[in-house]
């Protein structure tokens, strides 16, 4: 297990994550640095997101709800990525884990799901995220950008959107955490 790394917040789930891979790994070896993430909330963190940025190996399994898979794809990513749903069956998740430490089959999956941050936002969405972030209202910024009301909140559907959110609160937080990754 020295060459696989598991990030999880819950005990109980890394420690289950570990004997399966014990027990997947049993036929093959690994050369390289994989890491396994699992995140069971609808949202990342300051220090989830800090220790996904930080994390030193070259592809990942990343274990997480749907809603957080956009949100996921947005960073802007060196690193092959794997996906798995954290509320599949133990059957899937054994079978993703499978195919992601099998040396035939683990190049192809990483490779296959490898993103390179389609969905970017624009500079104009950024600039509308950091004047929301500070508490300024549709219509000021509209004032402020020069821009008319119905534009600035098509740009702000549009962040929301990229970002995986249907809501105020969730565009401020995903917008702290988007922010603080571009940096």
């Amino acid at each position: 297990m020295d060459t696989i790394q598991i990030i999880c917040d819950n005990t109980y789930t890394k420690k289950a994550i570990a004997e399966l891979i014990l027990n997947v790994r049993s036929n093959g070896c690994l050369s390289k640095k994989v890491a396994v993430f699992i995140f069971e909330k609808k949202w990342l963190g300051e220090q989830e997101l800090h220790e996904l940025m930080s994390c030193d190996a070259n592809d990942l399994l990343i274990f997480a709800r749907p809603e957080l898979y956009d949100f996921i794809k947005l960073m802007r990513w060196t690193k092959n990525i794997a996906f798995g749903d954290c509320s599949a069956s133990m059957e899937e998740i054994t079978f993703s884990l499978q195919q992601f430490l099998s040396p035939v089959t683990h190049s192809f999956v990483c490779r296959s799901r490898k993103n390179r941050c389609s969905m970017m936002l624009t500079n104009t969405e950024q600039k509308m995220m950091e004047l929301v972030l500070q508490g300024i209202s549709v219509g000021s910024i509209s004032k402020i950008l020069n821009r008319e009301y119905k534009t600035i909140s098509l740009h702000k559907r549009n962040a929301m959107k990229k970002l995986g959110t249907a809501s105020d609160a969730g565009l401020i937080h995903r917008g702290r955490m988007y922010l603080m990754m571009k940096v």
